[in-house]
């Protein structure tokens, strides 16, 4: 959680058929994978603790999860809890992602892994940037092995 917005990792790993809603206070999942219970169909609901802006609001699947970051109505003081209600005991602080109240000022805004551009671009390895230059994407007949080289496989493969 942040000042602005809260983040929510659902562990559904392989997921697909993913769908996300956001809408009236509440974070509905849906999604095929493997969770806790095997590989199957899995769903969530739950009543938000606090307004958050549907429309700028985004997920997306990342290996072992589907990442969603909630943005809030108004920037803020931490809300007390996710949702409203009983937690289902399934549901976690992701500790790795934590950062106190009072320390957020201290580190960015945007723990990594939730940033789903920036995340799509460190899972590649590259900025944008790399891969709007063309002069990368080129190649020719001097690139590769020299004619002269010799393969040396020492047992390693």
């Amino acid at each position: 959680q942040r000042s602005d917005r809260v983040y929510v990792t659902i562990k559904v790993a392989d997921c697909v058929r993913a769908a996300v809603h956001v809408n009236d206070g509440e974070l509905s999942f849906s999604g095929h994978g493997h969770g806790a219970r095997g590989t199957r169909d899995y769903a969530l609901s739950l009543r938000l603790a606090g307004a958050v802006v549907p429309s700028r609001c985004c997920w997306f699947v990342c290996g072992p999860s589907v990442r969603v970051r909630l943005e809030k109505e108004a920037a803020g003081p931490y809300w007390d809890s996710l949702m409203v209600g009983v937690k289902p005991p399934q549901c976690k602080i992701d500790w790795q992602s934590w950062i106190d109240e009072d320390e957020e000022c201290e580190v960015s805004a945007a723990p990594s892994g939730f940033e789903a551009n920036d995340l799509q671009m460190q899972m590649v390895g590259q900025s944008i940037e790399f891969y709007r230059d063309e002069s990368r994407l080129t190649s020719s007949e001097e690139e590769g092995e020299e004619e002269d080289s010799v393969m040396m496989d020492h047992g390693l493969n």
